[in-house]
């Protein structure tokens, strides 16, 4: 008789989910029988009426609890890694240099030359180069001076060696390379000169007109530039040997 009432019961709550609505049938009808008993209680006025009851309906209103099966904890999820915002790169500004201007260099200003000074030269002094004395024919040189005669004079300074000539040096005259009158070297401050007379003679004596006037200095020759004409005056001529 137990095992007939009781079998279909366990069958019934043998599931999770019938097992909860019998629990929660259990729970309310519990409360309603503890809200019923107080009403009872409260309502009767203190009589109690105690009815024995038969163990069979003990039984049926204890029924014994279903065994609850044992619900295996179901682990939770593992979590979920957290969202990483990545970045969004920002694009790279390059910046445009700036082109730097150019410096512009002024040409050089030119340096002006300044101009070759041209050298000034001094006028050479006429110097007497010498020449051998021409062989020309004719007669000895004539004295033709005398008081009524103004005479030529040939005369200047005699320089030898850059040194003036020695005083009494012999310095005389030739006329067409025939020799003529003669005199010494006077050397006066450092300066040694000569001066010696002459007069033109007849066409046949060697100082005859248009012959050539020499001076003779230690055997060398120096023409004059000087050729006799008959003026008077003097004829100066430097001597350098």
């Amino acid at each position: 008789m137990y095992q007939r009432w009781i079998a279909p019961i366990r069958d019934w709550f043998s599931t999770p989910a019938r097992q909860a609505y019998g629990y929660a049938g259990l729970g309310i009808a519990g409360v309603g029988l503890g809200v019923l008993g107080v009403f009872l209680l409260l309502g009767g006025g203190g009589d109690q009426q105690f009815v024995a009851s038969s163990p069979l309906e003990e039984d049926r209103a204890s029924p014994t609890p279903a065994v609850q099966p044992t619900v295996a904890p179901t682990e939770p999820p593992p979590p979920s890694p957290p969202t990483v915002d990545t970045p969004t790169p920002e694009p790279t500004v390059t910046e445009t240099p700036t082109p730097t201007p150019e410096s512009v260099t002024a040409p050089p200003t030119p340096t002006p030359v300044p101009p070759t000074p041209t050298p000034t030269t001094a006028p050479p002094t006429p110097t007497t180069t010498p020449t051998p004395e021409p062989i020309v024919a004719g007669g000895d040189y004539c004295h033709t001076i005398d008081s009524a005669t103004l005479p030529t004079t040939v005369g200047g300074s005699i320089t030898l060696g850059g040194e003036p000539a020695p005083p009494g040096t012999v310095v005389s005259l030739a006329f067409d390379g025939v020799a003529g009158p003669s005199t010494q070297a006077v050397v006066e401050d450092g300066v040694a000169s000569f001066a010696i007379d002459y007069a033109p003679g007849p066409d046949d004596c060697a100082n005859r007109m248009g012959a050539a006037v020499t001076v003779v200095v230690n055997g060398v020759a120096y023409p004059t530039g000087h050729s006799v004409d008959g003026d008077p005056g003097l004829v100066l001529v430097h001597i350098e040997g």
